[in-house]
């Protein structure tokens, strides 16, 4: 990992740690979440980096961590729960869940020229 990336990640995790704390850092939490089904409405509009940015930034804090350090830059799972202090399945769930929701939050995000 590049040291310019840990010590970005590491700051945002200590910036955040009340919330993602409050967000149940936990696999079984995630797991029901993830069971439940986010419930927004699909609909297809055209994909932008900012329609991905602002769909990225809808999703709870804790699985938005999860996604961006597995999905974004590509760090395992272990290393993720290692970073966020949490166990690797609840890193996991939250992946899990964050996929699901990223996919029906995307598609609920209007292009900034309809809004």
């Amino acid at each position: 990992m590049r040291v310019g990336h840990w010590v970005v990640i590491n700051a945002c995790v200590a910036l955040r740690a009340d919330e993602l704390r409050k967000e149940e850092g936990s696999g079984e939490y995630w797991r029901a979440k993830a069971a439940e089904g986010p419930t927004i409405k699909l609909q297809q509009a055209p994909l932008s980096t900012e329609r991905l940015r602002r769909a990225l930034l809808l999703l709870p804090l804790f699985p938005r961590f999860v996604f961006a350090l597995r999905v974004l830059e590509g760090y395992s799972l272990s290393y993720i729960a290692s970073i966020l202090s949490v166990d690797k399945e609840a890193c996991q769930a939250a992946l899990t869940y964050s996929f699901r929701a990223f996919a029906q939050v995307l598609m609920s995000v209007q292009p900034a020229s309809q809004q």
